[in-house]
């Protein structure tokens, strides 16, 4: 057992590592259609890749630390989730600040704003709509989809 420490950056992502083999695991043992998207040789490096990832952890990380650092990182990794942000088409601002929001707050807010933003529109560039953007970005689900008009309009 080594002596070596890491530090809060490295301490976080390897355990971001190891919360990914949790959801790999759970990909591999989710329904019939994923494994069927997936196919045999897909599973197969799925698995592959499950487990070169825990035998470099183990074999080669957790050898170099020490066991009240090892203990540390499999306690962290127990008790948290991953969480995927999509950031594709959006700019990356330093200054923006994150909130933990439940997600029934957060779906009575969305309907909140659309129940007083949306009531009664008559913009015609809807797709340029401040309201339209940012519940497009918080991928809030609409209720008109297939209109060829906003598809929050109430």
């Amino acid at each position: 057992m080594g002596t070596g420490y890491l530090n809060r950056r490295e301490r976080e992502n390897v355990v971001s590592t190891l919360v990914a083999t949790l959801h790999i695991d759970n990909l591999i043992e989710s329904s019939s259609r994923i494994q069927n998207l997936f196919g045999t040789t897909g599973m197969a490096n799925l698995k592959r890749g499950r487990t070169f990832i825990l035998k470099a952890l183990h074999e080669g990380l957790s050898k170099s630390l020490s066991q009240q650092e090892n203990e540390r990182i499999h306690r962290i990794a127990q008790t948290c989730d991953a969480t995927v942000i999509e950031r594709a088409g959006r700019q990356k601002n330093k200054n923006e600040k994150k909130v933990t929001v439940s997600e029934s707050l957060f779906n009575d807010l969305a309907e909140l704003a659309i129940g007083t933003q949306c009531r009664d529109c008559t913009k015609e560039c809807w797709k340029e709509c401040r309201v339209f953007e940012v519940l497009q970005v918080a991928d809030i689900p609409a209720a008109n989809i297939n209109t060829g008009d906003c598809p929050y309009r109430q």
